[in-house]
């Protein structure tokens, strides 16, 4: 028995309850996440969010200047080229606001997933930031800020965890739990890079199931994060405030 099939099946009983809609609040924050989602760089606005990526993920310390907007380090943190915005196609600010939210609550554990992926062989290994712009896709599809292409009206499905977008930072600490899963699903698959579109299904298969199975994001957080952890800084934040690119779920 693996580590996830204790999470979805007996240290957590399923919840004996029905879906609801989401409400007033969670509905909009909904219509938040997909403006930004929509919404595209602009270094006027969001200029500070690269700026603190740079830093967070001593990139500083590597170039000896205090800030690029381009440059070759950032292909250390996992962009795939040296603009980073270039990246965040299918993700808009949302994805770099989602980065940008990793590696501030949670740097060491950040810090270390980058690490590891630099320590595999190139074949064996995914793009670390690029692979965070996929993940927000996916958190936003299972949380349907990405509605159905072509749909006339918004319309929303039933699910027992729309509260879960209720707590300001909800869908930012659910981003650190799916990016977490998805990098020991990688590792648990022994995955390469061509396997990735795989490894993005799983997880969100994963994660659906681990949803609907809890009551609170605290209760994700010490599921995902603070429990079989291989990775150094992998605790509970607080509740304070090529092909890898292309893959959306």
């Amino acid at each position: 028995m693996n580590f996830f099939t204790s999470v979805s099946g007996l240290l957590f009983p399923s919840l004996e309850q029905q879906g609801e809609l989401p409400d007033r609040k969670a509905s909009d924050s909904i219509a938040l996440l997909q403006t930004k989602l929509g919404t595209n760089y602009l270094a006027e606005e969001h200029e500070w969010l690269l700026r603190d990526i740079y830093k967070l993920g001593n990139l500083s310390e590597r170039s000896g200047v205090d800030f690029e907007n381009q440059s070759n380090g950032y292909k250390y943190l996992g962009f795939q080229r040296e603009d980073p915005i270039s990246d965040l196609r299918g993700g808009g600010i949302l994805s770099l606001e989602n980065i940008h939210f990793i590696m501030s609550a949670q740097n060491e554990l950040a810090i270390a997933m980058i690490q590891k992926r630099k320590n595999r062989d190139l074949g064996a290994n995914f793009p670390w930031a690029a692979a965070g712009v996929n993940v927000t896709r996916m958190l936003a599809t299972i949380f349907e800020v990405v509605q159905a292409s072509g749909a006339g009206t918004v319309s929303y499905t039933k699910k027992t965890y729309w509260h879960m977008l209720q707590d300001e930072n909800g869908f930012n600490r659910l981003y650190v739990c799916a990016f977490k899963l998805l990098d020991t699903i990688y590792d648990e698959e022994d995955a390469d890079y061509m396997m990735f579109p795989n490894v993005v299904n799983k997880t969100k298969e994963r994660l659906e199931e681990i949803l609907k199975r809890m009551n609170s994001v605290e209760e994700v957080e010490a599921a995902l994060l603070g429990m079989h952890s291989s990775l150094p800084g992998a605790t509970p934040p607080s509740s304070r405030s090529s092909n890898i690119n292309n893959n959306t779920a």
